[in-house]
């Protein structure tokens, strides 16, 4: 009997943590008057990611999109991502669909 050896070689690993908050916001002046809104603050790290910072967004409003949409979006900046050759515009593209991903984690959750 033949015994099959398989070896696995890990080729590469993206290691992303995603912070999400969702804050409420009142305000109040000395007039009386008062309003209130919803934050959602985005907060997102890779050890290998250009800025040492990583990306924080601020979302004010929190867009209505639906899921479906969100996806939508993201396809459409994946295709620039793929396509483009400017080093600065992947960077870009790649930063609005870790936002959205964000976004996308935060309303199935």
């Amino acid at each position: 009997m033949k015994e099959t050896k398989v070896e696995e070689v890990s080729e590469k690993e993206i290691n992303l943590n995603f912070s999400i908050r969702l804050a409420k916001v009142i305000i109040n002046d000395n007039l009386g008057r008062s309003d209130e809104y919803c934050k959602l603050y985005i907060g997102i790290r890779e050890p290998k990611m250009l800025s040492q910072d990583g990306i924080n967004y601020d979302l004010v409003p929190i867009p209505e999109l639906s899921v479906d949409n969100i996806l939508k979006n993201i396809k459409k900046l994946y295709n620039v991502y793929r396509f483009t050759q400017n080093e600065k515009v992947q960077e870009g593209t790649r930063e609005e669909i870790l936002k959205l991903i964000a976004l996308l984690i935060y309303r199935l959750g």
